[in-house]
């Protein structure tokens, strides 16, 4: 077993391997309005950042979010950028 995972390594090495990332981002959010009793209405916003002459990754379209309180899902947002 051993000799088969430095065997594999050792393959790997002569390989060219490239990855795409988004470099960075931003998530804020700013409470609107109270819809009713214990319901609020918040604006979301999300800025992300790539290496646009790089040849980085591209967004996701769209973008899903979720909101947690704790350990339990409170909301899905569906978000077109």
């Amino acid at each position: 077993m051993k000799t088969f995972f430095i065997s594999l390594c050792l393959l790997g090495i002569g390989l060219p391997v490239y990855a795409m990332h988004i470099v960075g981002g931003n998530f804020q959010y700013t409470w609107v309005e109270e819809v009713s009793p214990g319901v609020n209405r918040y604006q979301c916003t999300l800025t992300l950042y790539r290496d646009c002459a790089g040849g980085g990754a591209e967004f996701d379209k769209p973008a899903y979010l979720a909101v947690f309180v704790g350990t339990q899902q409170a909301a899905d947002l569906y978000a077109e950028l």
